[in-house]
């Protein structure tokens, strides 16, 4: 198993359990979003590095937590969590919640790796 997608799997069970999945959909449009300008500021501040990948890793994981909370509250199918995911899910996942005309603002086109 991927040590990423264990993290993400072991995020959102934790999430669970504390009573997130109540939310909107448009306070987790409103999660992801603000966790996309995270990962996008982070970036343009500092880059990715060894030093950083801890810190980094983890503006991933509250984006990808995000992101599946969004597409299992709007019926989007996702293979994120799941370790033999190809490395485009992401993409293809913002690019659905696009084609479904959920507006991602001024971020909807950045990619987050």
């Amino acid at each position: 198993m991927s040590i990423y997608s264990e993290l993400l799997r072991l995020a959102l069970a934790s999430e669970s359990e504390s009573g997130d999945e109540e939310r909107s959909v448009e306070e987790l449009v409103d999660r992801l979003v603000e966790c996309r300008l995270e990962l996008i500021r982070s970036r343009e501040e500092m880059a990715p590095s060894s030093t950083r990948a801890a810190e980094w890793t983890a503006d991933l994981i509250a984006h990808d937590m995000a992101l599946v909370r969004l597409c299992k509250r709007v019926g989007i199918d996702q293979t994120l969590t799941d370790p033999s995911a190809p490395p485009t899910e992401r993409d293809r996942l913002l690019s659905v919640l696009a084609a479904r005309r959920i507006d991602l603002g001024e971020t909807q086109g950045a990619s987050t790796e």
